[in-house]
């Protein structure tokens, strides 16, 4: 065995990456480093590997074993920062993108990662500055002009956001930014702008569509994704909005094959997993709904979500006390969560426990009448 058997097994794990064959792959690099255990770039592949797969804890501690053999390479802080970002630790997300920087200072990449970890933090005033950085070093990079428009408009300096009205992508992207923000009446009228500039554009429509959802309009939605479907039926965010849109209307069957054709697209997106776990809950086939939610809860422990989707499979499936449990996980991860408060609140009802349930039930109506 020797560090030519090493490289070999790396030169395998890249191939298998290109095929996006990334089990087979992260493998190959764990053989790698068996062979040569500071091979640093074997470290960083099988890092981009466990990243792939959706395992950011993973990741983040093979870019450490990289980091710890070659603690000055600007890249690798990058990739520890973006999985970072992914972790929800965004100081330290920022702190390792700083220390990507510090070692190149000309990274137009590093700059907008930069950006973005600021404006998570509502920093937004530093976050243009340092997209102003990344613009200066690559003027024709799209999502960092998004990125900026984004950040103008949370500080509702329109005007700028949009510096030329014949932009789609920037109309797109404020449309995006506006629905995230769940400002959907406005968002409705940015993917407008950029429907009446390109009337076939695709991912406008798949944003429309999204904000209609979020305004209760699922036929208006549906339409959309499907016009959008027409023009590329491989649009997998097509797919989950649309699924999105049918379990609206109470077309489950419908909503269950459009959440298919997602997944056959995008087989671990975690949207259109939870869209198909309810959905089949609501044609009462809880148990594999629960199955799909505790595949969800193995890759991402901390979606909250996930856990009051769990709370309710249990719960159709006549167990009140791991029902509980779930929620009061859910709970946990996000006390706002309105669903958790629901869930719980029957669950306490049917273990006799009346008076929690009241508060529990208290917490639900008050968390509604905000959300109102």
């Amino acid at each position: 065995m020797s560090a030519e058997d090493a490289l070999e097994w790396i030169e395998r794990g890249m191939l298998l990456d290109e095929d996006e064959r990334h089990d087979e792959a992260l493998a190959a690099y764990t053989r790698a480093l068996e062979l040569a255990p500071e091979n640093a770039e074997a470290w960083v592949l099988k890092g981009n590997a466990l990243s792939d797969l959706e395992r950011p804890e993973e990741a983040l501690e093979a870019y450490n074993r990289a980091l710890a053999v070659e603690p000055n390479e600007a890249a690798v802080w990058l990739f520890k920062s973006d999985v970072l970002a992914t972790l929800g630790r965004v100081d330290e997300a920022l702190a390792a993108c700083e220390s990507a920087l510090e070692l190149d200072p000309t990274d137009a990449t590093g700059w907008g990662l930069k950006a973005a970890m600021l404006a998570l933090t509502q920093r937004y005033e530093d976050a243009l500055t340092a997209y102003d950085r990344a613009l200066a070093l690559d003027p024709e990079e799209p999502d960092i002009w998004v990125g900026k428009g984004d950040a103008l408009v949370e500080l509702e300096r329109y005007e700028e956001a949009i510096p030329d009205p014949d932009d789609v992508a920037a109309w797109t992207g404020t449309g995006d930014a506006l629905d995230a923000l769940e400002r959907h009446d406005e968002a409705v009228a940015a993917f407008d702008r950029a429907l009446a500039i390109e009337p076939d554009d695709t991912d406008a429509l798949v944003g429309k569509g999204d904000a209609l959802t979020g305004l209760d309009r699922d036929e208006g939605a549906l339409a959309l994704y499907e016009r959008a479907l027409a023009l590329d039926d491989e649009l997998a965010w097509a797919w989950m909005g649309k699924g999105e849109a049918l379990a609206g209307m109470g077309r489950d069957e419908e909503a269950l094959a459009a959440y298919e054709r997602a997944l056959a697209l995008e087989p671990q997106s975690e949207r259109a997993l939870i869209g198909k776990g309810i959905v089949l809950a609501a044609m009462d086939r809880a148990q594999e709904a629960l199955a799909i939610h505790e595949g969800v809860l193995s890759r991402d422990p901390n979606n909250g979500f996930a856990w009051a989707l769990k709370g309710d499979a249990l719960a159709r499936l006549d167990d009140p006390q791991r029902a509980l449990d779930a929620y009061d996980q859910a709970l946990r991860l996000d006390e706002l969560s309105g669903w958790a408060w629901a869930g719980k609140a029957a669950c306490l009802r049917s273990l006799g426990k009346d008076a929690d349930a009241a508060e529990a039930e208290q917490r639900a109506r008050e968390l509604a009448t905000e959300e109102g």
